[in-house]
């Protein structure tokens, strides 16, 4: 080998090292909640689960490597939603993503402080869960509706 192309190797690895480290993540494994307001899954609920779980690994979170859905099936009753909202939280998981308005309100009421991701939210602004507080007070969140970017 000249030197020219040891150099080239040796340049080349101190480059793409980096990437390569970033790539595998630090071994920390992210973990969220999925708050539904079934008792159990339904043919939707499931295309849409596995929606979400291929959507997390294009962006490289793979479950069961560096990613924990924890999924809860909360029925219809509110108390039991926020119990279960609860329980995510003790888990601990880092933010809920909350299937309709009763669940979203439950989340809400249930782990006060966690980030929830509204899924479905009919009318977020009729049901009160716009928004989340800030240094400035209540700021409105971002929402897709149609593919276009408003805010509630």
């Amino acid at each position: 080998m000249d030197r020219r192309a040891f150099v080239t190797l040796i340049a080349g690895t101190c480059l793409l090292e980096p990437l390569a480290v970033r790539a595998q993540q630090s071994g920390k494994v992210f973990r969220i909640g999925l708050l539904v307001p079934r008792t159990e899954p339904e043919r939707a609920d499931q295309i849409a689960l596995e929606s979400l779980r291929t959507g997390l690994r294009d962006l490289g979170w793979v479950e069961g490597k560096n990613l924990v859905i924890e999924t809860r099936w909360a029925g219809v009753n509110p108390q039991r939603q926020r119990e279960l909202a609860a329980e995510l939280k003790a888990l601990p998981v880092a933010l809920i993503l909350a299937l309709g308005t009763t669940a979203i309100r439950a989340a809400r009421d249930g782990a006060p402080g966690l980030p929830i991701v509204m899924i479905s939210a009919g009318d977020p602004m009729g049901a009160g869960v716009r928004g989340h507080p800030g240094p400035a007070g209540w700021r409105p969140d971002r929402h897709f509706v149609g593919g276009r970017r408003g805010s509630c």
